[in-house]
């Protein structure tokens, strides 16, 4: 829950930036900003999916790992 949370606060503040500052310029200002919000979804989606993947590997490597369990004497 805290990745999707971070990316969006981050990637919203980075739109905010280049909007205020006019780092990103075009023709018609509409189609740029729709074009630079549709760039931070695809930004966002993929480092969701990055850390989905990562993860599933850990899942996985966690739960076929051989349990071994060693008693603990104070």
């Amino acid at each position: 829950m805290l990745t999707p949370i971070a990316q969006f606060h981050t990637l919203t503040g980075l739109y905010r930036f280049a909007l205020k500052w006019g780092l990103v310029r075009g023709e018609d200002p509409r189609r740029t900003r729709e074009r630079l919000r549709w760039g931070m979804w695809v930004v966002m989606a993929a480092f969701i999916t990055l850390g989905l993947a990562t993860l599933t590997k850990e899942l996985r490597a966690g739960l076929t790992r051989p349990r071994t369990a060693t008693a603990v004497t104070p």
